[in-house]
């Protein structure tokens, strides 16, 4: 790794790029003038055609993404560094919103029909807690694995025995 790269690699910014939450983004009104002063600071070039100029130099493109991301506190994912070859790519990037919320939970604020319930929390099956069914599991021997490490807070993981009925 030469110098260059691990002077970039140690800056704090990058810390920005490389997040991979995702939180919701509203793009402002001012997205353009933004970007486009960002791109005359960091990448120079022509004033009326800002917005062809390209992303090759690494050092100055990620001097110019960093800036973007802590200007409109927006991280931006990997699988989107590659598709950014120009100011026109990231600009229209910093221009779409992103929602935080899935489609399943956008459906369940729906003006819903009276006969139709969407249940967001699961009901997940423990044997040591059922009330319904006595603890008896309709899938014997098959354990319930809480695979997220976010849920495995939430929900209990079981080893479900054979029933003997």
């Amino acid at each position: 790794m030469s110098s260059t790269q691990s002077d970039l690699y140690h800056q704090p910014s990058l810390i920005y790029i490389i997040n991979p939450t995702v939180k919701a983004y509203s793009p402002p009104a001012d997205v353009e003038s933004r970007v486009h002063k960002a791109a005359v600071d960091v990448l120079g070039g022509d004033e009326n055609n800002w917005r062809k100029m390209p992303l090759e130099d690494r050092t100055l493109k990620f001097k110019f993404l960093a800036k973007l991301t802590k200007e409109f506190d927006h991280n931006i994912p990997n699988r989107e560094l590659n598709s950014m070859q120009n100011v026109e790519t990231a600009l229209d990037y910093f221009k779409t919103r992103v929602r935080d919320t899935s489609a399943y939970e956008d459906l369940s604020k729906l003006d819903l029909p009276k006969n139709l319930h969407m249940n967001l929390e699961p009901i997940r099956f423990h044997p040591e807690t059922d009330t319904i069914y006595g603890g008896k599991t309709a899938f014997p021997g098959r354990p319930t694995i809480v695979t997220s490490i976010k849920y495995r807070r939430k929900y209990k993981g079981c080893e479900n025995k054979l029933n003997d009925d």
